[in-house]
């Protein structure tokens, strides 16, 4: 009875440990008030090695008293079963340029994910767990806007070929919170005679990360009975078997479908024309929630010319890709493909006011409605998401919303208006209602009076901060013309463009005003000085724009002559002498972000950002039909016992190596894609931190990692170039990914991460791959 009784306590308080991670990973903020490992707290760094030691030994401790799950195997069985469905691509061989007759090939389909009986209470939410949740996900229905229908959970699948005899790849992208390798595998065997009978060389498989679709791991089910109940079965080696995590019988119907849906891909496949295009779209658009230690460094270049890190950093990929492939066929529907880098995690946040046990496919269903909408099949991929969460401007432009899920659909359609606006002028967005989302902007942007009739404030704008401003205007006034002397202060500065013949005038970040001067006009500047005049064709200065924080403007009405003052010396000197001159003020409302409106005016909902303000479009480039795939496989060891734990009670799928000195480790997948000479991409399993992939990242350092030591290995922009982009999720789920010098257990405030990782040592196993296979290729 007393080893009955332990054995309960034991198996509930592991529970309690796993379900605090689940909660931690998506509760516990990016940062912490007291972050404590920040190099300049050596004793938080010391506390948070000591927490560390301590929280591993008891992990070790728990995950101790388990036999190993039904997927543990020896090395040998583990390399065994690793060969079987795998596919290594196209090969080693790349080619850099197209066969005479090469011709690119792409096939679409998409199939729904949810069950005909999603509302029976068998079927779990995967990617939130929290004490308000009862610690379980149960689904309670799919999502739904009015006017816009239910949301859906979808697999989209496209194959591809160059038209050569290489072969041809398959793709297919779940919506759902993550699917093992194992997983994987079951789908490749159910197309495996397919494949061979259609020389199918590479079935891949990726997630979209949604927070918010049927679980996929088995980590968001009843985890609290299942785990009691196999953790009682495992340490008291009793003779039954281990409940799955996840649902058997709708594993079997999700893995049936992707199967059907990339056959059917294949089957629709069309000759056409592939096109990319990519853009920065700024900071705006993500939500850093990563380890104060990551991000990618910013520099600035000094006066000799060299760069200097400014001690801040930022997301590192900020890019939104687009590939449109357009069928030679026209009745064919086109298909546009998205990479971008960001959590799909809103619908499915519990809140006070909504479970988030509703189905939704988050952003990404969103984003492909708007663009069917328009005519286009949609397919998606992650990017390097450890951390990047989506964000619309500032806290989705302050618009009121009902349910969590409106967010999301708001940050969809801009992003397919942005897809879709890629290579547009603003002037051609705004010609199309529908991308220009003209009736909403009207709504949230009418310029209204900051004050009543009254003179009180008005009540529209008790919520937010504004301040004022003003910069002047000297016009000196003759029968032959007029000359205006613009005289700026703080906040505004002059911007000009002498090779687009423009001056703009800027608060922060936002154009107050810009003028693009016609022929004849000619554009100067001394911004040493702050002086910038525009010349006419006689080089006679009609305007001048003077950065008062530099120069002085000096109106003697005595001696009747304007002066441009730099500190003593006096750079240019106008007479008045029979002319008149007068100075207005041009009067501005700043809002609480900088932006200046005129006339004591403010919108009435001055959080609302128009996507399109200063909107530059990118270039459209046709892609050459050639197509390089490798991928290999590598071991990656599992030192987390929080995740070993998991392992060994049956709650996820994987395979995992039980080595002979006790340590574990697991087999995934890498590669890396080539697109004709426009794009090429790793892909990686997991949520891979950005500092592994793109150029710059801070914690890779070791000043500014919690370990104090430089990462062993090197990002995949050392391999492969700083042009590099990441399928993130890609043929595996193991958590994330965090740079192995970076990685502490001792800090769930900062670094949450962690908990749900396989554990250090994974990344540095994933680079060292990547550089293993980069050796491997072969130019031709």
């Amino acid at each position: 009875m007393k080893k009955s009784r332990f054995t309960k306590l034991i198996a509930v308080t592991l529970a309690l440990i796993l379900a605090f991670s689940a909660f931690s990973s998506v509760t516990v903020g990016a940062t912490s008030a007291y972050p404590i490992t920040e190099s300049e707290n050596p004793i938080g760094v010391i506390f948070s090695d000591i927490i560390d030691t301590l929280l591993r030994f008891i992990l070790d401790m728990f995950a101790g008293l388990f036999g190993d799950g039904p997927g543990f195997v020896t090395k040998e069985e583990a390399q065994v079963m690793a060969s079987d469905n795998y596919y290594e691509g196209i090969g080693k061989e790349f080619v850099s340029e197209a066969e005479e007759d090469a011709k690119w090939h792409l096939g679409y389909a998409n199939e729904s994910l949810i069950p005909a009986d999603y509302d029976n209470g068998s079927y779990y939410i995967g990617g939130y767990i929290a004490p308000e949740n009862g610690f379980t996900n149960v689904v309670e229905g799919i999502a739904q806007i009015p006017g816009l229908g239910q949301d859906d959970m979808k697999v989209r699948c496209i194959a591809i070929n160059d038209g050569t005899d290489k072969g041809t790849v398959l793709f297919a992208t779940v919506d759902c919170i993550g699917i093992t390798n194992a997983d994987i595998k079951d789908i490749r065997a159910l197309l495996a005679d397919f494949a061979e009978a259609n020389n199918i060389v590479s079935i891949n498989v990726a997630s979209t990360h949604t927070h918010s679709c049927i679980d996929t791991e088995g980590l968001w089910t009843k985890n609290i009975a299942k785990i009691v109940s196999n953790g009682i079965v495992s340490a008291t080696e009793a003779d039954e078997e281990l409940q799955q995590g996840t649902n058997p019988e709708y594993m079997a119907f999700l893995k049936e479908t992707v199967a059907d849906s990339l056959k059917a891909a294949y089957l629709n496949m069309e000759p056409g024309v592939l096109t990319y295009s990519t853009k920065d779209i700024g900071q705006d658009y993500f939500q850093n929630k990563n380890r104060p230690s990551a991000g990618q460094m910013i520099y600035e270049t000094n006066e000799s010319g060299e760069k200097v890190f400014t001690g801040e950093t930022e997301i590192a990929m900020t890019d939104i890709t687009r590939f449109v492939f357009r069928p030679d066929d026209e009745s064919v529907k086109s298909t546009m493909i998205l990479n971008i880098a960001a959590h799909p995690d809103v619908a499915g946040l519990p809140t006070q006011s909504n479970s988030g046990r509703e189905i939704s496919g988050d952003y990404v269903f969103y984003c492909g409605q708007f663009l069917e909408k328009y005519g286009y099949n949609f397919m998606f991929f992650q990017g390097a998401i450890a951390g990047i969460y989506m964000a619309r401007g500032e806290t989705g432009d302050g618009v009121e919303t009902q349910q969590r899920v409106e967010e999301s659909q708001r940050y969809g359609y801009e992003l397919a208006r942005i897809l879709l606006s890629m290579n547009l002028t603003e002037e051609e967005i705004l010609a199309d209602e529908r991308l220009a989302n003209t009736a909403e902007v009207e709504k949230h942007t009418e310029l209204v009076s900051i004050y009543d009739e009254d003179g009180n404030l008005n009540s529209k704008f008790n919520d937010y901060g504004f301040s004022f401003a003003d910069y002047a205007t000297t016009t000196i006034s003759s029968a032959d013309g007029t000359l205006d002397i613009h005289r700026i202060n703080t906040p505004f500065s002059i911007v000009a463009d002498e090779e687009a013949n423009s001056i703009a005038i800027k608060s922060g970040e936002y154009t107050v005003s810009k003028t693009v001067y016609e022929e004849g006009y000619t554009v100067g500047s001394m911004p040493a000085q702050g002086l910038y005049a525009v010349t006419n064709e006689d080089g006679d200065i009609v305007e001048l724009f003077v950065d008062e924080t530099i120069s002085k403007v000096e109106i003697n009405s005595t001696d009747k002559v304007v002066k441009i003052l730099f500190g003593a010396a006096t750079v240019i000197e106008f007479d008045l002498d029979g002319k008149t001159c007068k100075t207005t003020y041009n009067k501005f409302v700043l809002d609480r972000y900088g932006k200046a409106y005129e006339d004591g005016k403010m919108p009435i909902n001055p959080d609302y950002t128009i996507w399109y303000e200063n909107w530059e479009p990118v270039e459209e480039v046709e892609v050459e039909p050639f197509l390089n795939l490798y991928l290999k496989q590598v071991e990656i060891p599992i030192s987390n016992a929080l995740i070993e734990a998991v392992g060994k009670l049956n709650m996820a799928n994987y395979v995992v190596i039980a080595n002979e000195d006790g340590s574990y480790a697991t087999i995934t997948e890498i590669g890396y894609m080539e697109i004709g000479n426009n794009f090429k991409t790793v892909f990686l399993p997991g949520e891979i931190c950005q500092d592994l992939v793109a150029p710059d990242g801070i914690s890779l350092i070791g000043e500014n990692a919690i370990t104090g030591k430089n990462y062993s290995s090197v990002p995949a922009c050392t391999v492969f170039g700083d042009d590099i982009q990441c399928f993130g999720l890609m043929n595996d789920a193991i958590g994330y990914v965090v740079p192995d010098n970076d990685f502490t257990m001792g800090d769930p405030a900062n670094h949450y991460h962690e908990l749900i990782s396989l554990g250090g040592g994974v990344a540095s196993a994933l680079t060292d791959g990547l550089v293993e296979l980069e050796s491997e290729i072969v130019r031709v």
